[in-house]
């Protein structure tokens, strides 16, 4: 098979792994000299997904343009049904179930990509790249989403996410991901409570102000013990872009097991940010030895 001018990447799942997938992406492509186009299939029949999910990267500040039907086809079936015997031997097709680093990915020719690439590695060394490429067209920005905005910046601002949605609906989901335990959020609020008083330069009797946002935020403000003055920010009904650009706004963040509130804790630009992350990612905490970066907190 020739070599491609440019690969294909098919991009899967909810926002969080399309930010993981363009990042490795982009990064592979700079190394070896070559654009991509993005595989959006997946998106264009939500009532065959279990979790009915879009492609959301055209709200961002970075261009990937649309692969056809066609160019699909070319790139994963070149042999046509042989493709298929073939497949990451001629065809150059690399399918990475794995979620962690591969260490292969930058040595290998690929002309289709699909993957999660979940960890920060894959784009080492390009960090600042990232960080400016995720980042919201401005018309992406509701008038909502600014008033919120001004209270964080206004605030010793602390994000919380807890996700439930398919991880409580979903055996499969439930079994491989698991839910973060009530006791989880409750430690991380009192350790977050105690630090930020005893930060340096902090005014005494400074407290946090928790921005919390949730797939199933009524249940959290049924469940979960959270101060005076909290904001269930999930509540306004915001695009997902939208609250994951908030929570990278607060000045600390309590992630969630969650490829989406990992971002919005890792695009926090804050030099002394606190990021509480559950100490087990999976149910059997085996698939993602480097996802969580130096300096996270682990309870």
């Amino acid at each position: 098979m020739e070599h491609k001018p440019f690969f294909i990447v098919r991009f899967r799942g909810g926002l969080g792994n399309q930010l993981f997938q363009y990042a490795a992406a982009v990064v592979y492509g700079k190394i070896h000299g070559r654009t991509f186009k993005a595989d959006i299939t997946g998106y264009k029949n939500p009532d065959k997904q279990k979790v009915p999910r879009g492609y959301k990267l055209e709200n961002f500040n970075i261009n990937v343009p649309i692969a056809t039907e066609e160019e699909i086809r070319t790139y994963k079936y070149p042999l046509g049904i042989l493709s298929k015997i073939w497949r990451g031997i001629k065809t150059k097709i690399f399918k990475l179930d794995y979620l962690d680093f591969h260490p292969l990915y930058f040595r290998r020719t690929i002309n289709y990509l699909d993957g999660y690439f979940q960890s920060p590695l894959y784009y080492k060394n390009h960090e600042e790249e990232i960080r400016n490429a995720f980042t919201l067209k401005p018309e992406k920005v509701s008038e909502c989403a600014k008033h919120i905005l001004e209270d964080i910046h206004n605030s010793v601002s602390v994000s919380v996410h807890i996700r439930r949605g398919d991880l409580v609906t979903e055996i499969d989901a439930s079994n491989a991901q698991g839910l973060c335990s009530l006791d989880y959020y409750e430690q991380a609020i009192g350790r977050m409570n105690g630090e930020i008083s005893l930060m340096k330069n902090s005014i005494p009797g400074t407290k946090p102000t928790y921005f919390v946002f949730s797939d199933d935020i009524y249940w959290v403000e049924d469940h979960i013990q959270f101060p005076p003055g909290t904001r269930f920010v999930s509540k306004e009904k915001l695009e997902d872009y939208e609250e994951l650009y908030l929570m990278s706004e607060c000045k600390h963040n309590i992630i969630g097991n969650s490829t989406f509130s990992w971002w919005a804790a890792w695009l926090n630009r804050n030099p002394t940010k606190m990021v509480y992350v559950p100490k087990q990612w999976t149910v059997k905490n085996t698939e993602h030895p480097t996802i969580i970066p130096k300096g996270w907190i682990r309870i």
